[in-house]
């Protein structure tokens, strides 16, 4: 998953609950930010439509309100006090216009929005341990190549196992143009019958974002433990700096970030990244449920340690991500959502891996993932805070050094629960 306090930025939820704080005290041009931002993410999220809707109004721009209230006429599943906030929009819109000549509102709710989350998933995986499947090994010393048959083969572990994920987001926003967040969370994975390929992570992550003009600049830091018996104990840290701002009809985002990993156990492999990334998000014309986005990333990896194997590595990737509304269950029912990703990264050493494997190649590494999360009511009383979701996800690592490489899928089923 993203940081935590990155999440904020998107999640649709909080950001149309942050646009809403905004508008509630004064500054339309501020809610209309997060509140587009929401839409871009989730273009059917009721209470964002409403409160984009009275934000536009409050900026003399009446007909978006106006076509939504005709809109809406023949749906029963909107809330009662979404209908009594489009239908009586004085008071959001008095409060919407800010005062000429202050330039300011004062920050919403006492400058605090907050957003808790649980998940609990239960499924399937086909190799726990990301294992590759190797009966023999070739080695390559001086005299010439020696295959060696392993006494125990390598093989992937497949079984049950269950993943709990908790997360808690805030944010502060002292004035209209600048917001500080928080975020924590915890995640975990227990395979009752491999439980020695059992996992856990602890992240906290911090954030700066000032608005300026069009443009939303982020300062981001991160910290993260990890571990489990098969993955070595490790602590990272990352800092990062970031700029959104309008492509057209898109949203676009460039990043910067630098990485320290540290490994207890081993701590040859200990590293330092230095990175950049940019994506874009963009809604389809012809489709207006569905929102595209495509990433692009350069990295290298130092290693601070001179007798890591393979030495420094150079990083890059690449990725596309479609977010759809699949309708509802009926005409009163709540929409089904999309979240479907591709991924491929591709690393290579800059220095020969062993001597005995391969006669020291540099090892390259191409990996792709398939990820699919879909979400949807979980029964209708309930429908704006609990939420069914399945999750499958596909993985290939491939590896000129085969002791690297590994398949595996995943596919997971729960209840994702907000408030």
């Amino acid at each position: 998953m993203e940081v935590a306090a990155d999440a904020c930025n998107n999640d649709a939820v909080f950001l149309a609950a942050l646009g809403g704080a905004w508008l509630e005290v004064g500054d339309a041009k501020q809610a209309l930010l997060r509140l587009e931002r929401a839409l871009l993410l989730d273009p059917e999220l009721l209470s964002a439509q409403a409160d984009h809707a009275l934000a536009l109004a409050a900026l003399g721009e009446p007909a978006a309100r106006e076509e939504l209230v005709r809109a809406w006429q023949d749906r029963t599943d909107v809330p009662p006090v979404l209908w009594k906030r489009l239908n009586d929009p004085a008071p959001r819109l008095a409060r919407g216009a800010t005062q000429p000549g202050t330039g300011q509102a004062d920050a919403p709710a006492a400058g605090w929005v907050q957003l808790r989350e649980i998940q609990l998933l239960a499924g399937y995986e086909d190799n726990l341990a990301q294992s590759p499947r190797l009966s023999e090994l070739t080695i390559t010393p001086p005299d010439g190549p020696i295959t060696l048959p392993l006494e125990r083969p390598l093989e992937p572990r497949a079984g049950g196992a269950a993943l709990l994920d908790m997360t808690w987001q805030g944010a502060i926003s002292p004035s209209a143009t600048r917001t500080y967040l928080v975020g924590v969370q915890a995640s975990a994975r227990h395979a009752p019958g491999n439980s020695d390929t059992d996992w856990h992570s602890v992240r906290l992550g911090l954030g700066a974002y000032q608005t300026t003009g069009e443009w939303r600049w982020q300062l981001q830091g991160r910290v993260q433990y990890a571990g489990g018996a098969l993955t070595e104990d490790s602590r990272m840290w990352r800092l990062g700096l970031g700029a959104e701002g309008p492509a057209g009809d898109c949203s676009q985002r460039w990043y910067l970030e630098a990485e320290d990993r540290r490994y207890r156990e081993f701590p040859i492999n200990d590293a330092q990244v230095a990175g950049v990334a940019a994506s874009l998000l963009c809604a389809v014309p012809s489709l207006r449920t569905w929102t595209l986005g495509v990433s692009l990333a350069w990295g290298r990896d130092r290693a601070r340690s001179e007798q890591r194997p393979g030495g420094d590595q150079k990083k890059s990737g690449v990725g596309v991500r479609a977010l759809a509304n699949l309708g509802r269950n009926g005409r009163s029912g709540n929409p089904w959502f999309l979240d479907a990703q591709w991924r491929y990264s591709h690393s290579e050493d800059q220095e020969g891996y062993s001597p005995l494997l391969e006669n020291n190649v540099r090892r390259s590494t191409k990996n792709q993932q398939l990820m699919l999360e879909l979400t949807g009511p979980w029964f209708e009383l309930a429908a704006d805070s609990a939420s069914s979701v399945i999750q499958v996800l596909v993985s290939r690592e491939k590896s000129n050094l085969a002791v690297f490489s590994f398949d595996a899928a995943s596919i997971y089923g729960g209840l994702r629960y907000k408030w």
